[in-house]
C-alpha cells in the first residue's frame, strides 16, 4: 500500500486535493490512503472573531472549508470531478484550528470515524481510534498538549487508550502535536510535546506523522520510531519562514509511506507542488483529465 500524510491545511481544501491528484497523475499510482494531521481547518460557519482575524483577512483561502461543504453550481461539478481520482476517502484527525463543537456532532459518536460532507470524500476519525489496514495498524491522536483542558487539548482517555497498546503494536502513529524537542520557536523555547514524547516511548510505532509546527522537521529517530513533522501546505502570507517567493504549495506538506518496504519520505517535486495560493480549482478540475 501507499498512504499519503497531508500537513496543515487551514481549510484550504481544494488546494488539498489538486496537491494529492497532481502526486497521483505524476506518479500514475493511486493511493491506498491519504490522512490529514489536523488543523483541517472544519469550520462550517466561521464566526466573526475568525472573519475579522488577520489571516483572514490576508488570505480568504482559510475560509475554503465553508464553500466546499455548501458547494453548488460548477464548484459542486469540479468537486465531483476531481473525486474520481481518489479510490480512498481522506481522514483527517482534530488539530488547535477546527469548530470543535460542529466536528463532536458530526455522525455517532460511538463510531470511529464519520463522513462529514455531502460528497462523502473527507471523513474526520475521533480521537484514539486504532484501525488496521492492510495488515498495517494505524493510531490517531488528535488536539495538542496545553496546560489545562482545553477543546484543543490531547483528549487524556484517547491518549490512554492508545498508550495502553503493546509495545511494537502499533505500526503508525498519526498525531496533531509532535513529539518534545523538535525544534526551538521565536523565543527560544524548545517545541513539541512531553505527553506526545511518553507515547512514542511507551508504545514504539515505526512510524509517527505530525504536523502543527508549520515546517518540514525530519525524518528523525526516536528510539525504534521515525518522526516526520509535515510542512504547512499553503503558509500564512506573512510567515517569514516561508522559503518559496511563488506561494505555491510547501515541500514537505506531503510525506509518502510505503508498507511494502515501510520506507517513507517527504514529497518535494515540484511538479506535485505546483498549485499557487491563488488557484482556480473550477479551471484546475476543468483542464485535468481524471479516472
Amino acid at each position: 500500500m501507499k498512504i499519503a500524510f497531508v500537513g496543515d491545511i487551514h481549510g484550504r481544501v481544494f488546494h488539498m486535493l489538486a496537491v494529492v491528484a497532481n502526486w497521483q497523475r505524476v506518479y500514475d499510482c493511486k493511493l491506498d490512503m491519504i490522512v490529514q494531521v489536523g488543523d483541517f481547518g472544519a469550520y462550517p460557519d466561521p464566526d466573526e472573531a475568525m472573519l475579522g482575524s488577520r489571516f483572514v483577512r490576508e488570505d480568504r483561502t482559510e475560509l475554503d472549508f465553508g464553500k466546499y461543504v455548501r458547494a453548488d453550481g460548477p464548484l459542486a461539478e469540479a468537486i465531483d470531478a476531481i473525486k474520481v481520482q481518489f479510490q480512498t476517502p481522506i481522514r483527517f484527525i482534530r488539530g488547535n484550528h477546527e469548530d470543535f463543537r460542529w466536528l463532536a456532532s458530526q455522525g455517532d459518536p460511538a463510531e470511529e470515524e464519520t463522513s462529514i460532507d455531502p460528497f462523502r470524500l473527507v471523513r474526520h476519525i475521533r480521537d484514539g481510534a486504532i484501525k488496521q489496514i492492510g495488515g498495517v495498524k494505524i493510531a490517531y491522536l488528535g488536539g495538542i498538549e496545553t496546560a489545562g483542558q482545553e477543546p484543543k487539548s490531547i483528549d487524556d482517555q484517547a491518549y490512554n487508550r492508545i498508550l495502553s497498546c503493546t509495545p511494537g503494536e502499533i505500526d503508525i502513529l498519526v498525531t496533531h502535536d509532535a513529539p518534545y524537542g523538535i525544534g526551538t520557536d521565536f523565543h527560544g523555547r524548545t517545541q513539541g510535546s512531553r505527553r506526545i514524547s511518553e507515547l512514542i516511548d511507551r508504545v514504539r510505532p515505526k512510524f509517527l506523522f505530525a504536523g502543527h509546527y508549520h515546517q518540514r522537521i525530519g525524518p528523525l529517530s526516536f528510539g525504534p520510531t521515525v518522526f516526520f513533522g509535515l510542512n504547512i501546505l499553503i503558509p500564512p502570507r506573512n510567515d517569514s519562514r516561508r522559503t518559496d517567493p511563488t506561494e505555491k504549495a510547501q515541500p514537505g506538506s506531503l510525506a509518502i509511506l510505503d508498507t511494502g518496504s515501510m520506507t517513507a519520505g517527504f514529497v518535494t517535486d515540484e511538479r506535485v507542488l505546483d498549485v499557487g495560493r491563488d488557484f482556480d480549482f473550477i479551471k484546475y478540475a476543468a483542464n485535468r483529465r481524471f479516472g
